[in-house]
């Protein structure tokens, strides 16, 4: 990485946000405190400043301007205010009593070096906006290039990982699961909104890639990866994801229209094109599922893609377009019922919609020659669209699908008939439209499809109650005269909520500690309710077991508990099956070896391992266990663990809560500064987020392309962020404190600069 900042600095600016979706890996090797993330921007930023030092002529002076200037001194103001919190997290953690055993390695968010990790997002940001700022000064255009695109390229790793993620483990139509996507954020083990900060924040800049690119297609691969981003966001189950990117979008778009030459028209006519189909597709949806919605959008992909019609061939031209579509859906109606009579003949009506389809997309490209054929051959689509419905569909429900497909034909016929209705002419818009319709579409069928995300939204009145409960709970950590102004200590929420008194914050928790020769693991469960996703895990990464398992361990208990072991076919909260078993454990004499208890149990085989992970609890209440060596072992006498001694620490090992969430956050950004900086961390804080939303909208930057994505991604950010705390997810805190740092130190174009509109797309396709 630094050899690649060094060779390319502003690919290496990029990778900064491109590579921040898959560099962590602590579900494989443990690491929590010091992740792959952090090795990756520290040789990125070596690299990058070791090329500016070497780099020919003096070094370039960062921005003149007195706006980077301000920045600067607020930034100094928040960081001794955020210093002082460390400060009183490190003391409040008990760094610097006892005999430091606290300082050896990670141990859990209990411990001091949790206030380093929950910090070293701003210490990050600290090293990485001067870098930002030289490379602005010295090739400004370029710079912001390689930050767009990074942060677009961010998305695209995200989105893809999101819909593997579906695919590999519920099925990509599947919205009945109870599955939220997580991707390879694997700071969700206990909860949190990681993934859904990040897309709220880097969607907007997958919108300004699609403005800017110059061929149909990078055109088409931007479509690509903002139809696959909005599956990935829908498939998050988010309320506060979906608020935050319809806002953000929102906001990208008056930005970016208000700029340049985009008409109302233009984005009116787009807003009914989508309303109107999302109508047509619930009717599609309900009737034929997923093979109905698929042929309404292909009928809307040929008619957007075919039936405009050139300028010069307007005049006079709509009702014979609209007899000869007329013409077409009767004509081919008997030719749909035969295909539906055939008997065996399964792929008739599939093959039909093909071939008039096909027909329609020869006479309209390149030059619509046959533009009447198109319009006939399109009617013909429509009525073998209602066939494929039909033929799929079962009862009179089927039928529902002619009612889309009229909305469709009404649709055809206005843009037979009127200019106006078709938009602009150019393949942007009519691409664009296309991706936004594909989602639509998602949207529709995640709704008929299931009933998961019906229910989360009807759902959202008591889970607010329960939100607020919670915040209430939370403020009441930091209510003395101190904490008020200064906080109870950065990275210290969940230790102080564990104590809160309630049975229900106690949650399960976890040690390393050494001892002559190696380490020993300290685990203990919580005092809430206790079901399978409620147990606090200690999980790793095993190779596919072959056969029955075996599972043997050494352990030391003081009272009776249920020790809980099981293998699962898992990603990260969320299982497709598992071998469990449980024991009873209670204090009985030890081996005068060693001065342990051994015990074993056996697990049975699966047809089928998918990421098989290991996973030991204790599933009684307020339990605890001290384990000295755990082994499991297959059919074929392999052993699946790695470090099952501890002797090397945690390593491999992963903690997860994957059920019960809320103790480990305060979940409101706002609230999450205000417990553990106090009212002067939330001030200052405040003050760099206004300041940097200034800039952007009433400040010179706001005349940068790069301000309407920046903006766009920071109001969504905060709208997630409204719902969880963001901030202490330190990969995450730290794309959103860079982004901020680039939008308060963003340089204006010069006077005679304009911000331009869409570059123009190469028509390969018709005119």
């Amino acid at each position: 990485m630094a050899g690649l900042a060094c060779w390319r600095p502003l690919w290496g600016m990029a990778a900064l946000l491109a590579a921040l979706p898959v560099a962590g890996l602590a579900p494989w090797t443990g690491w929590m405190l010091v992740e792959e993330f952090d090795l990756m921007l520290l040789a990125l930023l070596a690299g990058s400043f070791a090329r500016l030092v070497a780099a020919d002529g003096p070094l370039p002076r960062p921005a003149a301007d007195g706006a980077a200037r301000v920045w600067w001194l607020l930034v100094v103001v928040y960081v001794a205010v955020a210093g002082v919190s460390v400060w009183r997290g490190l003391l409040d953690a008990g760094a610097w009593t006892g005999d430091g055993q606290a300082w050896h390695w990670w141990h859990g968010w209990q411990e001091p070096l949790n206030v380093l990790r929950t910090i070293k997002p701003l210490v990050w940001a600290l090293l990485a906006w001067p870098l930002w700022q030289l490379w602005q000064a010295r090739e400004p255009e370029a710079a912001a290039d390689a930050l767009g695109w990074g942060a677009g390229s961010g998305l695209a790793v995200v989105a893809i990982l999101a819909s593997w993620e579906r695919w590999a483990w519920t099925g990509l139509v599947n919205f009945t699961t109870d599955y939220r996507t997580t991707a390879l954020f694997w700071e969700t083990h206990i909860g949190g909104a990681g993934l859904d900060g990040f897309l709220a924040l880097t969607l907007p800049f997958a919108l300004w890639a699609a403005w800017r690119v110059k061929s149909n297609m990078a055109l088409s691969m931007a479509i690509a990866v903002l139809c696959l981003a909005g599956y990935a966001i829908l498939t998050t189950f988010s309320r506060g994801l979906y608020l935050g990117v319809a806002v953000g979008v929102l906001v990208w778009w008056a930005m970016t229209a208000r700029r340049t030459a985009m008409t109302k028209a233009s984005s009116a006519v787009f807003a009914v094109w989508v309303l109107l189909f999302g109508l047509a597709a619930v009717m599609a949806f309900s009737s034929s599922g997923w093979r109905g919605l698929g042929a309404l959008w292909g009928l809307a992909a040929v008619l957007l893609w075919g039936g405009r019609g050139a300028p010069d061939r307007e005049v006079g031209q709509g009702g014979r377009r609209l007899l000869a579509m007329v013409g077409g859906l009767l004509a081919a109606t008997p030719i749909v019922s035969a295909a539906l009579a055939v008997p065996m003949a399964w792929k008739a009506p599939y093959l039909l919609y093909a071939g008039c389809a096909g027909l329609a997309v020869l006479a309209w490209y390149p030059s619509r020659r046959h533009d009447l054929f198109g319009w006939a051959a399109w009617g013909a689509t429509a009525a073998a669209a209602v066939g494929v419905a039909v033929h799929w569909g079962e009862g009179p429900g089927r039928w529902v699908m002619a009612g889309g497909v009229l909305v469709m034909a009404t649709m055809a016929a206005l843009s037979a008939h009127l200019p106006a209705w078709r938009g602009p002419a150019e393949v942007r818009w009519r691409m664009a439209l296309l991706g936004a319709l594909a989602v639509t579409g998602f949207v529709a069928g995640s709704f008929g499809g299931g009933r998961y995300l019906e229910g989360r939204l009807a759902a959202a009145g008591g889970d607010w109650q329960v939100r607020m409960d919670h915040w209430s709970r939370s403020l009441s950590l930091a209510d003395d005269g101190l904490s008020t102004w200064l906080g109870i200590g950065t990275g210290r929420f969940a230790a102080h909520f564990a104590l809160s008194g309630q049975t229900t914050d106690q949650v399960g928790d976890y040690r390393w500690q050494p001892r002559e020769g190696g380490g020993t693991l300290v685990l203990t469960s919580g005092k809430h309710t206790l079901g399978f996703g409620e147990l606090f895990r200690m999980s790793q990464r095993i190779d596919a077991p072959v056969g029955g398992m075996e599972v043997r361990w050494r352990a030391a208990v003081e009272t009776p508990v249920r020790l809980h072991v099981e293998v699962c076919s898992k990603h990260l909260l969320y299982d497709n099956g598992c071998s469990a078993a449980e024991v009873p454990l209670r204090p009985r004499p030890v081996d005068p070896a060693d001065g342990w208890q051994a015990g074993q149990l056996v697990l049975k085989a699966m047809p089928h391992w998918q990421q098989p992970v290991f996973s030991v609890a204790l599933s009684s209440r307020g339990g605890w266990i001290r384990l000295d060596e755990i082994e499991v072992t297959d059919s074929l006498g392999r052993s699946l663990l790695h470090n099952g001694g501890f002797d090397e620490g945690l390593a491999r090992w992963l903690p997860s809560s994957d059920r019960y969430h809320l103790p480990w956050h305060a979940k409101n950004l706002g609230l999450h500064l205000r417990i553990e900086q106090g009212w002067l961390g939330l001030i200052g804080f405040t003050a760099l987020l206004a300041f940097a939303i200034a800039r952007l909208t009433l400040g010179r930057a706001r005349r940068h392309p790069l301000a309407p994505p920046l903006l766009a991604g920071i109001v969504g950010f905060l709208i997630v962020g409204a719902f969880d705390s963001l901030l202490d997810i330190p990969r995450v805190a730290f794309a959103f404190l860079w982004l901020l740092g680039v939008a308060a130190t963003l340089r204006a174009p010069g006077p005679a600069a304009t911000v331009p509109g869409p570059t123009p797309v190469s028509r390969s396709g018709p005119r």
